[in-house]
């Protein structure tokens, strides 16, 4: 397999594993996160979050696109004690479910129908886990996607300010369930982020609400 292709079908991992994560309406899918470990940075092709009720997991991946990788590198074994689950991906019969070690998991995708799936699960409650760190690290990649930005709308990075609201809403939600200062830190911080800035845009925007009130219904009779 060339470079340019393998870095194809990487691509096309990632994208698929995103889809497959979105259509589930409770999780959500981050490719090449990077997180300090004690033995060195770890670099995991992708990490995906899953809620439910008051539980949240951190599910790994490490993709494998030629022999050549899988047979030479497996520093993805350093992630199994960061991550709930890990998984290997890889396309459709490059590695067999016997050659992978321990409780990882094993994923093929097929190219041809843009699927992917398992050929082994992988195990969940490995002993001495610790999800924080990539749980802080995701919490980072949340909060920047929210700043705000006002030149792009008077509700920043959102169209109507009901979607301000219900994403502030949810960040909060993730906050309470990381049990993150990190997360308490940033929402302190975005709400004390130009305040006087923030009131003129709202004031503005209330101005701009009356205004085409009175210009849509016209004058009183």
């Amino acid at each position: 397999m060339t470079g340019t292709t393998a870095l194809s079908g990487a691509f096309d991992i990632k994208d698929a594993l995103a889809e497959r994560w979105r259509r589930t309406g409770r999780a959500g899918f981050w490719p090449e996160i990077t997180v300090s470990a004690p033995d060195g940075d770890l670099r995991l092709d992708g990490v995906a979050l899953e809620w439910s009720y008051q539980v949240m997991w951190v599910h790994g991946y490490e993709i494998k696109v030629s022999r050549s990788d899988w047979l030479r590198d497996a520093k993805y074994e350093r992630y199994r004690p960061y991550v709930d689950t890990l998984t290997v991906v890889c396309p459709k019969g490059l590695i067999a479910r016997d050659e992978v070690p321990g409780d990882i998991g094993l994923m093929w995708y097929d190219p041809e129908r843009d699927v992917l799936r398992y050929r082994r699960r992988p195990g969940y409650d490995a002993p001495g886990v610790d999800t924080g760190p990539i749980k802080d690290r995701l919490l980072r990649e949340i909060a920047r996607s929210m700043f705000y930005d006002p030149s792009v709308s008077r509700y920043g990075r959102y169209h109507t300010a009901r979607e301000l609201l219900e994403q502030k809403a949810a960040m909060a939600d993730v906050g309470a369930r990381l049990g993150s200062k990190l997360a308490r830190r940033i929402q302190e911080l975005e709400r004390l982020q130009e305040p006087t800035s923030m009131r003129r845009m709202e004031a503005k925007g209330r101005a701009y609400d009356r205004l085409t009130g009175l210009i849509s219904t016209g004058p009183p009779l």
